[in-house]
């Protein structure tokens, strides 16, 4: 490793453009020059690996001479060797780009492109230019690309995310798998995976200062503009334990119950490797024919052939990065509902709390290694790298400890709305008044259900079934870390009873009274409007008005000194804004219908009902959770990995915006 660590720093510090000679004798910078004066480009886009020249209608793909360990195009016979490889794999799922290779050649003094005469010099990959306003990134950021008439444009984006996950379901699919390619799968190809990034990633952070990896804190507080950043106090102490917990997980009976039953499944198979927003070409978005997925990983098998969940997890990662939480969780909505949810989705739904999040965090550790590895390795792409691995510390968090949502709100403001999404990508249940209220009382008398006992009754109710759920989820997760036992695991798990899994999400109870899908949070599968189903494990939400400020600190106070990371979420409703709300109030059957989150909305509150809470609202504040910031104060270790997930947080949003809009503001904010 430390050879290769060596010779990957020289490489990145010539970036394969220096002085120096190739293995043929070639200058680089002569070869890169001739190839610009043949073609006469109008750009040229450099990678850490590549060099595109692009003209009006043809991109060229010429690879750097560069050996970084995970990827060696330094003799001529490997460049050629993978440019072959580079077109027939990206045809798979991108017919018609990828057209031919094209020699680069010398005789005596002169370079010119053809396939006889002179010396060979280098080979070029040749494709059809697509305009970057084509690119999911650019599609979502700018909605460029796009053609419609009197239709909706989220509606579109809607339909373009359907459309792209049911492509990649199709590509996925149909991929290459054998017995050879499952190996793949296997513990010891995850382990080697992550130490190869995470150990690039140590390095470069201590090459960068030429310090050890003691002073490492210092490098961070350096390139961070916000002083207060999480990552003005790393420490040696933070990375060991960060590693620690991948490696606990790694190692964990769930995980590998999980990669063997994946692998003998027929999951693990001959895929991208790659999948991010830039690689997807929407060239026509009334088709799923129309759109290209491009650029997979060709120069190693072992970053392309994998379980698919981690195939995609890199476009849920590339997505969440860029600040598209919710077009996250529709994606990957839309991708499961593709398949038969007893036969492919129901028995891996108990593992995707832990897995999911690490897979994510895998693909976020593999960015951050690129962004230094980048030819513009300067502050600003350090500074990228270093939000890569703030992601990835996110999401480990979440594996690490459950999450205890308390979303408060006024009726109308789309907590419920929210609540569900939440639920989608946290992995956990939801405890909602409005539905424990009617399966206890059902059609009862408004004067009935609403009374003060009844109000007492529901949510005591709520707190007591929530905590139970929650001393579930923190056992599963202490039996699943320190089961260390994945070699047993792998010889001991037998067939899954499918029907089982699926009988036991759908059996829940609360004090012998049956409940719906929405108490359940996402355990009853994925509807056809993309709405995700993934198991529970994660966490708790507990989702209701909270108008007194009594009944939000019973729930805090149930939880202080408890092992999670507690969120209070209050979707406010700003009186300039207040007639959006009532709108919203008089149409919420229409609403209910157009959100695509299949919700059962058991809320009776109309008008009357909003006005009448407002007058009794106690707004929330961050001061409440005062006692969770004592019990964290005393904790030891405040700049370990595990400190870190231990967090709590006050976020506000304006509840009359855009459900897309509230939940990406959220989830950004609880990312920073």
């Amino acid at each position: 490793m430390q050879n290769i660590m060596k010779n990957a720093k020289e490489t990145m510090l010539d970036n394969g453009v220096d002085n120096s000679v190739n293995n043929n004798g070639v200058n680089k910078k002569e070869v890169s020059e001739a190839i610009s004066n043949l073609l006469n480009p109008s750009e040229i886009i450099e990678t850490h690996i590549s060099r595109v020249y692009l003209t009006d209608k043809f991109a060229y793909k010429q690879k750097k001479i560069v050996n970084f360990g995970f990827v060696d195009y330094t003799s001529l016979e490997k460049r050629i060797y993978f440019a072959k490889k580079e077109l027939s794999l990206n045809r798979r799922a991108c017919s018609g780009i990828y057209l031919d290779l094209l020699e680069l050649r010398k005789k005596k003094d002169r370079y010119f492109i053809g396939f006889k005469g002179g010396k060979l010099i280098d080979v070029l990959v040749r494709m059809k230019r697509v305009d970057t306003a084509f690119f999911l990134s650019s599609i979502l950021s700018e909605h460029v690309g796009l053609s419609y008439t009197n239709i909706n444009i989220d509606d579109i984006l809607e339909d373009i995310l359907k459309k792209t996950a049911k492509k990649i379901y199709l590509f996925h699919k149909n991929a290459r798998k054998s017995k050879r390619i499952s190996k793949f799968g296997g513990y010891d190809v995850y382990k080697a995976n992550w130490e190869d990034n995470f150990q690039t990633v140590k390095e470069y952070i201590v090459s960068a200062d030429k310090k050890n990896l003691r002073d490492s804190h210092s490098f961070f507080k350096k390139i961070t503009i916000n002083k207060s950043d999480i990552f003005s106090s790393f420490s040696e102490e933070f990375f060991k334990d960060f590693f620690a917990f991948i490696e606990s997980l790694l190692s964990s009976r769930s995980f590998a119950e999980f990669i063997r039953l994946r692998a003998v499944s027929g999951f693990v198979r001959d895929v991208h490797g790659d999948l991010r927003m830039e690689h997807i070409a929407i060239l026509d978005h009334s088709r799923v024919n129309g759109i290209c997925l491009m650029d997979c990983v060709e120069f190693d098998e072992r970053y392309r052939c994998q379980d698919i969940y981690l195939d995609i997890a890199f476009l849920l990662m590339d997505f969440e990065f860029n600040g598209y939480f919710y077009e996250s969780v529709k994606f990957l909505g839309y991708y499961k509902n593709f398949f038969n949810y007893l036969k492919y989705i129901a028995p891996f739904e108990q593992y995707e709390h832990l897995v999911i999040p690490l897979f994510k965090a895998y693909r976020a550790i593999v960015r951050c290694k690129i962004s230094l590895l980048s030819k513009d390795s300067g502050e600003d792409m350090r500074l990228k790298a270093m939000e890569y691995f703030k992601l990835a510390a996110f999401y480990l968090a979440t594996a690490q400890k459950p999450v205890v949502i308390l979303n408060c709100g006024l009726s109308g403001s789309g907590k419920s709305s929210l609540s569900r999404l939440l639920s989608a990508w946290f992995y956990a249940r939801v405890f909602s008044t409005d539905e424990i209220r009617h399966a206890l009382y059902g059609s009862a008398e408004k004067s009935v259900k609403y009374s003060a006992e009844a109000n007492f009754e529901v949510y005591r109710i709520m707190l007591k079934e929530g905590l139970k759920e929650f001393e579930k989820c923190r056992s599963a997760a202490d039996k699943a870390l320190k089961d260390d036992t994945h070699n047993t695991a792998v010889n001991d798990i037998g067939a899954v009873n499918t029907q089982n899994t699926y009988n036991s999400a759908r059996s829940d109870e609360i004090e012998g009274v049956s409940i719906g899908d929405g108490l359940r949070g996402i355990s009853g599968g994925v509807d056809s409007n993309g709405s995700v189903g993934g198991g529970s494990g994660g966490g708790v939400i507990f989702d209701a008005t909270f108008l007194k400020r009594s009944y939000r600190e019973k729930i805090i106070n149930a939880f202080n000194k408890k092992d999670c990371i507690f969120i209070l979420l209050y979707s406010k409703i700003y009186d300039e804004k207040e007639e959006i709300i009532l709108k919203r109030l008089e149409n919420r059957a229409g609403t209910a219908g157009k959100s695509g989150l299949n919700l059962n909305y058991y809320s009776e509150a109309d008008v009357s009902v909003y006005f009448n809470q407002k007058t009794y609202l106690e707004e929330p504040s961050e001061s409440e959770l005062k006692p969770l910031s004592e019990h964290l104060a005393e904790a030891d270790g405040v700049n370990s990995f595990y400190s870190y997930a231990a967090a709590h947080c006050y976020i506000k949003v304006d509840a009359a915006d855009e459900l897309k809009d509230r939940f990406n503001a959220l989830m950004n904010r609880l990312q920073i």
